[in-house]
């Protein structure tokens, strides 16, 4: 499929309507119970982590193509919380948006710090930061602190992130000529949020089907440069444990939707592997997960990008400039969160 030819002809009006019908179906989804893959014995009975390290890659193509992958090391656990390290890499073909008839290619490194704790027997929650570093073939480098809080249950999902540049406000924000022009790069702050649901599991390893629906908001204090506001849509199929990754693993397809008024709408299909630095779950002395337990390992769900703005402001014998667009996105996929277009 041309996500590239889809995202351009669907109309902007179709994914505010589809964002705004997408929660009240959610919530109207009766699947969810107390107790979900009945049967399945997830007693624990050795004394063993319960969560190992994992390394993950991941791609996602449409209207931009990106590559990633990362790493989790666990710091501390016990019976309900853990804390862990969280890294990641990225690189693509087109992570700043603009009207110059180009591609910028760039590259991101984040590290972050992630605290969860299981609340009772459907809750998990979360806080993090992370240390965000881009750099793109401009020789523009940007940096950025995110934070963020989750709530994660068996049923449903529910996270905030904020976005803030530490070089926000600056008039010298990266300069150089590109086709006799001069331009200006920013970083802009923002947030971004979302709720999800899940719709369903099959399989003895409880394959889950997941949908959710958010928005997002970026901004600049700088002139010149107009905001990024939209709705954003996910959905998630999860397959774990594998047979030719092992147990503890996971493969998770994805498709999203987005729309704002600069980067009009835009659409991508993703795939993401995820496997455990340690024995699986079914190997002699390691522990058995619920599918709650199971999720104190999922990818933190935040804009894969630092998100930064193109504005050229002229010629070096003069003239005006124009407003040129950005990047932003999701996932964890995380998320989009996640920069071009995805979170």
């Amino acid at each position: 499929m041309n996500f590239r030819l889809l995202s351009t002809n669907l109309s902007p009006f179709f994914s505010l309507v589809l964002a705004i019908v997408a929660v009240p179906v959610l919530i109207s989804t009766g699947f969810c119970k107390d107790t979900i893959c009945e049967g399945t014995n997830y007693e624990f009975q050795f004394d063993e982590p319960k969560w190992s390290g994992t390394v993950h890659a991941e791609y996602r193509g449409g209207s931009r193509h990106v590559g990633k992958y990362g790493a989790t090391i666990p710091l501390t656990q016990d019976e309900t919380s853990l804390l862990f390290l969280d890294f990641r890499g990225r690189f693509d073909d087109d992570g700043v948006v603009n009207f110059l008839d180009r591609n910028f290619e760039t590259q991101e490194y984040n590290l972050g710090l992630v605290y969860r704790k299981i609340l009772d027997s459907k809750q998990i929650l979360g806080v993090y930061g992370f240390y965000d570093f881009k750099t793109d073939d401009t020789s523009n480098e940007f940096h950025q602190g995110t934070l963020g809080v989750e709530l994660l249950g068996t049923c449903w999902d529910f996270r905030v992130n904020g976005y803030l540049p530490t070089d926000l406000g600056r008039e010298d924000a990266g300069q150089a000529p590109i086709f006799g022009q001069r331009f200006e790069e920013r970083a802009l702050w923002g947030v971004d949020y979302e709720v999800g649901r899940l719709l369903g599991t099959f399989g003895e390893s409880c394959h889950e089907l997941r949908a959710f629906a958010g928005g997002y908001f970026f901004d600049s204090y700088a002139a010149g440069f107009p905001q990024l506001a939209g709705p954003r849509v996910r959905l998630e199929m999860r397959l774990f444990d594998l047979a030719f990754l092992g147990d503890g693993s996971r493969l998770t397809a994805s498709a999203e939707f987005q729309h704002d008024d600069v980067r009009d709408s835009q659409g991508f299909g993703g795939i993401q592997v995820q496997i455990p630095l340690g024995k699986g779950k079914r190997d002699s002395g390691a522990p058995c997960l619920t599918p709650l337990q199971r999720r104190m390992l999922d990818p933190v769900v935040r804009d894969i990008d630092i998100i930064t703005m193109l504005r050229t402001t002229g010629n070096p014998n003069g003239g005006n400039g124009g407003t040129n667009g950005g990047n932003g996105g999701t996932n964890g996929g995380n998320g989009g969160t996640n920069g071009g277009g995805l979170p």
